[in-house]
């Protein structure tokens, strides 16, 4: 309990607010009480969430101003010390008042700044994938491919490697995957060929419908790796192999003709 109340008392107002009462940045109200509590009080004094507003322990924009704008020197020195004490309470309420407006919206600006640093945090690897790499994560409809998305960072590292690959996709689709290289001509003939990239995706007991599922699901997997980790000269295929069954019966395959 101690821990808490003591990380309450360092965190500052803006982040309380943030995590709390998200969208409602542009708002709150937020009176500065002065900084003179805040040796032994928490940032944040005070809040009504109902009415959205906040007491501060800091110095507000009043602060700034001549000390003699609000008392005059000797000012309490006179017989009539009380009366004029209370006379300058409400000068002081009065421009409390008046600075208000312009303490609350240099707030806002805070919280605003506070909610962007606490997106980027949260979705810092949407942010530095759109701009840095030019790939919206935010639009993958993919499940599979929105994981593979945020393994961007490595592909300088990672491009060509095939075992990489291999275990990356085994991770993320949940199944073995094998791998296979070769050569692939796209004339039907030998004497031009290209290397040929093939990874299997071990999938067991496939109904026809499984299967043509599992293969539409597949299609923006393959065109992912294919963009990104795949060196330019090479082709690339992900398929799904079924093994046979224990007697010997190959139920489906990637290469299977299916009768609809």
């Amino acid at each position: 309990m101690n821990y808490w109340n003591e990380l309450l008392r360092h965190a500052r107002a803006e982040m309380l607010l943030t995590y709390l009462y998200p969208g409602t940045e542009q708002q709150w109200t937020a009176r500065h009480e002065g900084n003179f509590s805040r040796n032994y009080a928490a940032d944040l004094l005070s809040l009504d969430p109902e009415q959205l507003q906040v007491s501060l322990s800091r110095d507000g924009l009043l602060k700034l101003l001549p000390q003699g704008l609000i008392s005059p020197e000797h000012e309490l020195q006179d017989k009539d010390a009380q009366e004029r004490q209370e006379e300058m309470l409400r000068r002081k309420q009065l421009l409390e008042d008046t600075f208000l407006p312009f303490d609350t919206l240099l707030f806002r600006e805070r919280l605003a700044v506070e909610k962007e640093a606490a997106d980027i945090l949260h979705e810092r690897d949407a942010y530095v994938l759109r701009h840095y790499y030019g790939y919206d994560i935010e639009t993958e409809q993919s499940p599979y491919v929105r994981q593979l998305a945020r393994l961007l960072f490595q592909v300088r590292y990672r491009r060509g490697d095939l075992s990489y690959i291999r275990r990356m996709l085994e991770q993320v689709l949940g199944h073995p995957v094998r791998l296979v290289t070769g050569r692939h001509s796209h004339t039907d003939t030998t004497r031009r060929w290209v290397p040929l990239i093939r990874m299997e995706v071990e999938m067991k007991h496939l109904s026809q419908e499984a299967y043509l599922r599992q293969c539409e699901e597949l299609q923006p997997v393959g065109a992912f790796i294919r963009e990104w980790f795949i060196p330019f000269e090479a082709e690339f295929q992900l398929e799904i192999h079924q093994p046979p069954t224990p007697d010997g019966v190959q139920l489906l395959d990637y290469d299977t003709v299916l009768n609809t």
